[in-house]
């Protein structure tokens, strides 16, 4: 372990301590992930963002209240669909399902595609398209192959290197800080009291891979629509997940501290 995760070890460790005293804190962000953006605050003062590096140095933060029912984000990747662009790619998932229910503001309804993809399984979407994943080991591929209703292969072309996977795991979540927490509701305020944080480290990332093949980790799409400043429709990408449960995690890291 070099010094400068030493360091920063030390500095999210002491923080967390003086946080832990305080016992349950008022949460602003009354949702899945507000104890989480929560966390982020007031131990490493900062806005929560998305953005593809770790939450502080080295390090991922993660927050968990011992639901197993939630997967944990590793992190999120859009394949290579047929030498799209990002709008294509988006619009292609979108034309999987027909429009929503849910009414927009001006009565016009909305696409949306969501799946949760078992990658040992084929999964089947609105009862007419399935999804299945493959590996190609030879050229360091994961394929996602789409069929229609009668198990026509689609033409399209879906897939994520091997190395595309590992380089956007090393660089946002190779090392995590993960805090168990618990919540209760007064008032319909949320509090949250952080009671434990333990250090994660991933020594070898090429396990991402079989974890992936055995299916530990699996895929979660997220892609709705919503309406631009000139009322068009547009995609709206919500995320195209690589997730695990957190009983799991010990298959993918080491607790160092």
């Amino acid at each position: 372990m070099n010094n400068n995760l030493n360091y920063e070890i030390k500095f999210i460790k002491n923080n967390f301590d003086k946080i832990r005293k305080l016992g349950y804190i008022k949460c602003e962000y009354n949702d899945t992930g507000g104890p989480g953006r929560k966390l982020e605050k007031v131990l490493l003062g900062k806005k929560p963002d998305n953005l593809r590096k770790p939450d502080f140095g080295n390090f991922e933060l993660k927050t968990y209240n011992g639901n197993n029912k939630y997967n944990i984000t590793l992190f999120s990747l859009i394949p290579y669909v047929d030498n799209m662009e990002f709008d294509d790619i988006m619009n292609f998932f979108l034309s999987f399902n027909k429009p929503s229910t849910k009414l927009s503001f001006d009565n016009l309804v909305l696409p949306t595609f969501y799946l949760k993809v078992d990658t040992k399984k084929i999964n089947f979407y609105k009862n007419r398209y399935k999804f299945a994943i493959f590996f190609d080991d030879l050229n360091r591929k994961m394929i996602l192959k789409c069929y229609d209703e009668n198990f026509n292969l689609l033409p399209n072309k879906i897939f994520w290197y091997y190395d595309k996977i590992i380089n956007e795991f090393k660089k946002k979540m190779k090392n995590l800080a993960f805090v168990n927490y618990t919540k209760r509701k007064v008032k319909n305020v949320l509090y949250c009291k952080y009671e434990k944080i333990n250090f994660l480290v991933c020594d070898d990332e090429e396990r991402i891979i079989e974890m992936l093949k055995n299916g530990t980790i699996n895929l979660s799409f997220n892609v709705s629509s919503k309406y631009d400043d000139l009322n068009n429709v547009i995609p709206y990408y919500r995320g195209i997940k690589f997730e695990i449960n957190e009983k799991d995690l010990d298959k993918l890291y080491f607790k160092y501290l």
